[in-house]
């Protein structure tokens, strides 16, 4: 049991035993109030208190972050961000060994930013004008700051110019992060850097660099590598995606590409073989289906055409995978997800519209009414579903509002309704769902009014409820 809970539970004891000797209200002085208000609470009010702190080391059911409007969101491994329209961007949870509670921003001169991506450990950062920077635990040179074939290792605690892409004259068009590595999609093709003892750079193992490690070899890339595959070439990418080491690529000629670690299956190729080169997945070329999304989880995949049709291949023992509760083994092909387009009444049927997955074993998608559902491993409540509970086949979320894009780590998701307002559930062991954010603003407003009995003991609150309490 987590040591925080052992000692909470052992406050409430020493705190019903001393009611026990006292009148049903007890008083305290509210130190941080200017005037020394005295605060009166039940021995209700204080136990239900108390169930509020052990409960906020995990959060089973969407919950909303307080004075929060983000542009995009994103997750990985215990980590979480977000980008304001403004492009400033704020970060949370664990990176390399140090563990943010709240959101904070991260700066980089001044500069606007327009996209992120969430490693491991690791962040990439691109800027409005183009630029690509890197921060975090450097192992494995995921940061991608080795120059001239000098392979860099370094940790960052701020942000560093991947110099590469301005030496060498590339616009990157998009970034994608998996555990230890990360590829960029350019205009010249897609590069790859970080580890690639799976495959997962792309480049042939002929040029990858590697280290002798406790007897183990470890090979990893620290410059950006260009995967030599034409058809990545002049723009073709519509979407790449990231696994913890594999990787997906749809192009403009709708074809997935896959390649990395196929251990359980999540290249989709029909064998569990790695691939340390793309190879394109000809399920659906030979079925005639039309891709309109991809997504990669930590060894699973996930593919969405354009009639609706929802796709899933790789390790399937959690449910990730959708199939239901009689399919757990490994699917080496792509296979459809039955019960998909679920009708919400008589009438009208929603059309998926975006998928996503998370860092280990969940699965997501959005529809056309803003409905998200959620299906895999609910540990810690990472399937927004108020239990632990693995599912099998997709079930909804209740979203309090429109949902417009999703973002799961190892087991905690961040969702983004239509207003830019953001929800998190799941397990918070390092802050990574930001519960204290909610703490933070819920003091404040107890500070103005400690009288107000109903801020002691509710945890759920919504803009306008805080903006009129502040």
């Amino acid at each position: 049991m987590n040591s925080k809970i052992i000692l909470l539970l052992l406050c409430s004891i020493v705190i019903i035993l001393f009611l026990k000797n006292y009148n049903n209200n007890i008083s305290f002085v509210n130190g941080e109030n200017d005037n020394d208000e005295t605060v009166n609470y039940t021995q209700e009010q204080l136990q239900e208190l108390l169930e509020a702190e052990i409960a906020a080391q995990e959060q089973p059911l969407p919950t909303q972050l307080l004075n929060i409007t983000a542009k995009d969101i994103y997750a990985n491994s215990y980590h979480s961000a977000y980008i304001t329209e403004k492009g400033q961007l704020y970060h949370w949870g664990l990176l390399a060994n140090s563990v943010t509670e709240t959101p904070e921003i991260i700066t980089i001169d001044g500069k606007e930013i327009e996209k992120v991506s969430l490693g491991g450990h690791f962040l990439l950062i691109k800027t409005r004008d183009g630029l690509l920077y890197s921060m975090g635990r450097g192992t494995y040179g995921v940061l991608g700051l080795g120059q001239d074939g000098q392979e860099v290792e370094k940790d960052y605690d701020l942000p560093q110019l991947i110099q590469y892409f301005i030496d060498n004259d590339i616009k990157i068009n998009d970034i994608s992060s998996g555990f230890e590595h990360s590829i960029v999609s350019t205009e010249k093709g897609i590069y790859s850097f970080g580890r690639t003892n799976k495959g997962q750079l792309g480049v042939g193992r002929s040029n990858s660099y590697s280290q002798e490690d406790n007897n183990n070899d470890i090979e990893f890339i620290s410059t950006p590598q260009r995967i030599d595959n034409k058809v990545f070439e002049s723009n073709n990418i519509v979407k790449i995606c990231s696994g913890s080491d594999h990787n997906l690529v749809l192009t403009k000629d709708n074809k997935i590409y896959s390649w990395g670690n196929g251990y359980y299956g999540s290249l989709g190729h029909g064998d569990n073989k790695h691939l340390d080169t793309p190879k394109e997945i000809e399920y659906f070329n030979i079925n005639k289906k039309q891709i309109r999304d991809i997504a990669c989880g930590g060894y699973h995949s996930l593919a969405l055409t354009e009639d609706g049709e929802l796709y899933s291949w790789g390790w399937a023992e959690l449910g990730q995978l959708g199939l239901g509760s009689n399919v757990t083994g490994n699917q080496l092909v792509p296979t459809r997800i039955q019960n998909t387009g679920l009708l919400v009444d008589s009438t009208e049927i929603e059309k998926i519209t975006s998928i996503q997955a998370g860092a280990y074993a969940t699965s997501f998608y959005l529809t056309d009414k803003g409905s998200l559902y959620s299906f895999g491993w609910g540990e810690g409540g990472s399937l927004g579903l108020g239990d632990g509970r693995n599912q099998f086949t997709p079930v909804i979320v209740a979203i309090p509002s429109e949902a417009v894009s999703v973002a799961a780590g190892f087991k905690h998701t961040i969702v983004k309704d239509i207003d830019g307002t953001i929800f998190v559930f799941g397990d918070d062991t390092y802050s990574q769902t930001g519960s204290k954010q909610n703490l933070n603003y819920k003091q404040v407003a107890m500070d103005l009014h400690p009288n107000d009995a109903t801020l002691h003991t509710t945890n759920h609150f919504t803009h306008e409820q805080i903006k009129a309490l502040l």
